[in-house]
């Protein structure tokens, strides 16, 4: 008995931990094991209120109010440990055979979701039945089979501590025989059947269970004959529960232990559990009748729906997002240059890493037939998906506007009118546009709110920031917009370096919610001038991973890295 106890104690610390794990991944139906749980929590201190009434009735004890509270608090506490225990094994159970074995649920599922009324449910009560006879002959032909066995079973009556006895032998069946059977078959045969469901070991493995736990009450003796009964009884549950389903075998056990409970009933006359047996024999024949009349009249499995939780559709769901934001990526990706343009006098490196699956940081380069190069680079307000939108809209806009130009300043110009007209109110971008000629080593541009420009002059060995005027395309009219905006120009000699980027490099943050800074990006700059531009990106990349220390990426985060030949 002792060892009984701690193994259900090791169990349910188990299923406690599976629970906590499940709920984690979120891979729990909440409503199935709530509706468990407050049945529970109804139907097991109804138990006690029975045991409770029958003293206050059939004793010679003066009723005291005090004792009523005190009955009710204490049947409060069971309840509340009862209803965790039934929520915990519910959770786990439904949670683990829906993912390894979910057609065991499928007459179950009609049940929870009110579809009493068909034929697979009127099935699974008439094989019950039949199964619950089966297993009592089988302890029958032990007794007789074993001249030195015996029943042992509790020498009082069932009517002599219970007020109702036969409402209490209905609860206690249900209720026991439930929660048993999902601990035994939805969960450790659930795990189970992640690695097998050959029939002859999962018998196995239930037979072994029943034996440790033995959830019948009364006993066989002596102990060798005991655990042969247990132990085939619980083979043939699991081999129930493989060629039928949980429904069946969890009625099965129901059945079985209403006939064990009224074992006082029959075996001998004029027994005070005689309403046990006839309840027991009345509800098999109710049983019987609902069944042949659902087999008769209702529905087949294919006329009936399956029962998805939602859960199951949330997760399904979200995979799906999941998947459409990885597609996305993809796409945006290819909008991005596969590689930087081969051009003698340049030494050229990019980097574009998202913060999310996509992003809406943008960059491009555009060979012109005047021989001239298009650099840019921007940032549109926001993240996600809009504003990946947006960053394709600029692509396109910003290669048909390059066809016919006069400066970059008139480009942008344009783009502001048409990104008015086609985003969102309160949508934005930020944005360096320039053009290189090689021929007259200059690079012109204008910056667009964004964040300013680097060059290094090897020259002078100085790093400066330009910020020439301008503010974020689509947040004024053209005729503000061109007011405020202006063009500048750089000239460069061989090893001069142009650094463009955006604001998720130098607001990059590490675990003490530090920003990495325009300090040590110039710094690092200037210690790797005379690295090729690659490298130098290479550098700057390895310093952002030092500094975030495996802090989350809040933003996207672009660089262009231009080195003069």
């Amino acid at each position: 008995q002792e060892t009984q106890q701690v193994l259900y104690v090791l169990f349910i610390i188990w299923i406690m931990v599976l629970l906590f794990i499940r709920i984690r991944i979120r891979l729990v139906d909440t409503n199935l094991a709530v509706l468990a749980a407050v049945l529970a929590g109804f139907a097991f201190p109804a138990l006690l209120l029975l045991e409770w009434a029958h003293g206050v009735f059939y004793s010679f004890d003066v009723f005291q109010t005090s004792d009523l509270f005190l009955q009710l608090f204490q049947t409060g506490i069971a309840a509340a440990f009862i209803s965790l225990i039934y929520f915990s094994v519910t959770a786990v159970g439904d949670s683990i055979t829906r993912e390894y074995w979910v057609s065991k649920l499928r007459t179950f599922d009609l049940i929870r979701v009110g579809n009493l009324y068909n034929r697979p449910v009127g099935l699974v009560v008439i094989r019950a039945i039949a199964y619950s006879f089966i297993l009592t002959l089988i302890y029958a032909l032990t007794l007789y089979l074993t001249s030195e066995s015996y029943i042992s079973v509790n020498e009082s009556f069932r009517s002599s501590s219970s007020f109702l006895p036969f409402i209490e032998a209905l609860i206690y069946s249900f209720l026991i025989f439930f929660i048993i059977a999902q601990g035994i078959l939805l969960i450790l045969i659930g795990k189970l059947s992640s690695y097998t469901k050959n029939g002859f070991v999962v018998g196995a493995a239930t037979a072994i269970a029943f034996i440790l736990l033995n959830p019948f009450p009364f006993s066989i003796g002596p102990f060798s004959i005991e655990i042969i009964a247990v132990g085939l009884s619980g083979f043939f549950i699991g081999w129930i529960y493989v060629k039928e389903d949980f429904l069946t075998a969890f009625f099965t056990l129901s059945f079985l232990g209403l006939q064990l409970l009224a074992l006082k009933g029959w075996v001998m006359a004029n027994s005070p559990d005689a309403s046990i047996f006839y309840v027991t024999v009345f509800l098999i024949f109710a049983a019987l009748i609902f069944a042949i009349q659902s087999i008769r009249k209702g529905k087949s499995i294919r006329e009936l729906p399956k029962f998805v939780p939602d859960y199951i559709v949330d997760l399904a769901r979200d995979e799906r997002v999941k998947q459409e934001l990885q597609i996305a990526r993809k796409v945006q990706q290819s909008f991005l240059p596969d590689q930087t343009p081969d051009i003698e006098g340049l030494d050229i490196a990019a980097i574009c890493t998202p913060a999310y699956e996509t992003g809406g940081d943008y960059y491009d380069f555009m060979e012109l037939n005047d021989g001239r190069l298009a650099v840019t680079i921007g940032d549109v307000s926001g993240k996600g998906i809009e504003a990946a939108f947006y960053m394709t809209f600029t692509k396109g806009v910003l290669h048909a506007l390059c066809t016919d130009y006069n400066s970059t300043i008139e480009i942008l110009s344009k783009f502001n009118t048409l990104f008015r007209k086609n985003a969102r109110k309160g949508t934005f971008i930020s944005l360096i546009f320039g053009l290189i000629d090689i021929e007259n080593k200059d690079f012109k541009f204008s910056r667009a709110g964004h964040n300013p420009l680097l060059y290094y002059n090897s020259k002078k060995n100085e790093l400066n920031e330009f910020r020439p005027e301008g503010i974020g395309l689509g947040m004024a009219s053209e005729a503000v917009f061109r007011k405020n905006i202006s063009e500048s120009t750089i000239k460069f000699q061989p090893d001069d370096i142009l650094v463009l980027f955006t604001d998720g490099v130098v607001e990059a943050t590490n675990r003490l919610n530090k920003f990495y800074g325009d300090e040590r990006l110039h710094k690092l700059i200037k210690q790797n001038k005379d690295l090729p531009s690659q490298e130098i990106l290479q550098k700057l990349t390895d310093d952002l991973l030092k500094f975030g220390d495996g802090a989350d990426q809040h933003d996207d985060m672009t660089v262009l890295v231009i080195k003069m030949k």
